[in-house]
């Protein structure tokens, strides 16, 4: 989907944007307190996400001096390995996003496709309706009963192949509704998963 594509690069182009200024914040707030510093981080947004990751970044490099590790872990490597992740993470969210609404649009497909499906078998049962009238009048002619019968015999054979394909169509459904249910899982597990690594370094 051209649409799906375009949607895709400008939210990936927006995130890039937002999480390298997140990210140039971050680098700036640590540089302005010496990591050995005993005084608490302040700034002027107060508990933003800056704020947060700042601490949990400090905190790091605190516990890394404390226990007598090589040096401190340097801030921009710290807020690149971090920006990288959070960046690779929100494009494997678009990722799950465009095939979930891929499936969605074959879900609708389907589900077209089963309601003609039903409406030839309505006609095939209306059909074997005036067939029977036919049968039961004594005025049908033989030409009439002879035309009944041939489109009747095409009716089935179409009902017969519109219940094979709506057997299929099923089925496949019941797949595409088990993708979906499995992609809306691992994006929770995933939105879960992110905001425990932001809320472990606050």
């Amino acid at each position: 989907d051209p649409n799906s594509r375009i949607c895709g690069h400008l939210l990936i182009g927006a995130a890039k944007s937002s999480f390298a200024k997140l990210m140039d914040k971050v680098s700036l707030a640590m540089e302005s307190t010496p990591v050995h510093s005993g005084r608490s981080i302040t700034y002027i947004e107060k508990d933003s996400l800056v704020q947060r990751l700042a601490r949990g970044l400090h905190k790091v490099n605190t516990l890394v001096l404390k226990y007598g590790l090589r040096g401190h872990v340097p801030i921009l490597k710290s807020t690149a390995s971090l920006q990288k992740q959070i960046l690779g993470f929100t494009q494997r969210l678009h990722a799950a996003e465009v095939e979930r609404r891929s499936l969605r649009l074959e879900v609708t497909e389907f589900k077209r496709s089963m309601n003609e499906m039903k409406k030839e078998l309505d006609k095939a049962q209306g059909l074997q309706m005036q067939l029977n009238e036919f049968k039961q009048s004594k005025l049908i002619t033989h030409e009439k009963f002879e035309s009944a019968c041939e489109e009747l015999n095409n009716a089935l054979l179409r009902e017969q192949q519109a219940q094979m394909l709506l057997n299929e169509q099923a089925q496949q459904l019941q797949e595409l509704n088990y993708r979906l249910e499995l992609h809306s899982s691992e994006e929770a597990d995933k939105n879960q998963t992110l905001g425990e690594a932001v809320k472990s370094l606050s």
